[in-house]
């Protein structure tokens, strides 16, 4: 019963940050990393018409973002990389289209993160 309880608690949890907007992100199959959620990314606006620039940023509670190396992709392609480049703009594709955005974070010690 006990159990049950739990997932009905996790289960509205979810739910609510749903319903409120809140980002919820899910880890990549394969991601390197501690297995839980290492990079948040925040796209603004939300949601760019066709054309529009929109900034998509990382934010890390796991490890210091301002002195990870940053590495920005979209489609595969290696957009822009830096030391502490937490931040990068995107053109918003045609109507219609996907774009797959990605970005992998290298610590000095070796340790990768993406989201």
């Amino acid at each position: 019963m006990k159990t049950l309880y739990k997932k009905l608690i996790i289960t509205s949890a979810f739910l609510l940050a749903l319903s409120a907007g809140f980002p919820v992100l899910i880890p990549e199959a394969g991601a390197i990393g501690s297995g839980t959620v290492d990079i948040s990314l925040n796209v603004s606006p939300q949601y760019p018409s066709a054309g529009e620039n929109f900034t998509v940023k990382a934010k890390s509670f796991t490890f210091d973002p301002m002195r990870a190396k940053f590495q920005w992709q979209l489609n595969g392609k290696l957009e822009a990389s830096g030391v502490g480049l937490t931040e990068h703009v995107f053109t918003a594709s045609k109507l219609g289209s996907q774009m797959t955005i990605k970005t992998v974070a290298t610590l000095n010690n070796g340790a990768s993160y993406q989201a």
